[in-house]
C-alpha cells in the first residue's frame, strides 16, 4: 500500500499509508482536517527510530532518499535557497573578481596604459625620430 506525504498549511508534514489520496485525507483526520493540505505520494521512505530510557520511540533519522524527497516535495523553496548563493556569497565573489582584475589587468588595460600621455613606446618613438 502506498505512502502519502501531507504538507499541512503550517508547513508541518505527516506520512500516512493509504490506498489513495482520499483515504489518506480520511486517515489524516486523526490529526487534523487535511482537505486543504497538500497530499503527495512518496516513492521512497525509510525512517529509523530508537527506544529511549522510558521505553518510548524517538525519531532517529530518515534514509537519504526519503529525506531528499520530503524536502524537495514539501519545501521546494528551501531547496532552491540552498542552491542559490546568498547575498554575502555574491558580494564576496564580486570582491574576489574585482581584486583579480586589479592584480591582473587585461591586455586592453595594458594597451590603454601604453597609449597614455607620458608613457614612451620606444619602437614608435624611434620610428618617428628616424623619419
Amino acid at each position: 500500500m502506498p505512502l502519502y506525504l501531507c504538507r499541512w498549511p503550517n508547513s508541518d508534514v505527516s506520512v500516512v499509508q493509504a490506498r489513495n489520496k482520499t483515504e489518506a485525507i480520511i486517515r489524516l483526520d486523526e490529526f487534523e482536517n487535511a482537505e486543504g493540505a497538500q497530499i503527495i505520494r512518496l516513492s521512497d521512505f525509510l525512517v529509523d527510530f530508537h527506544l529511549n530510557d522510558e521505553g518510548r520511540l524517538e525519531f532517529g533519522t530518515f534514509g537519504e532518499a526519503a529525506e531528499d524527497e520530503i524536502m524537495e516535495t514539501a519545501y521546494p523553496e528551501l531547496e532552491e535557497l540552498k542552491t542559490k548563493p546568498s547575498r554575502d556569497q555574491r558580494n564576496a565573489q564580486r570582491m574576489q573578481e574585482e581584486e583579480c582584475v586589479h592584480r591582473h589587468p587585461t591586455r586592453l588595460d595594458d594597451a590603454r596604459t601604453k597609449d597614455a600621455p607620458g608613457h614612451e613606446r620606444p619602437d614608435r618613438d624611434a620610428a618617428h625620430r628616424a623619419a
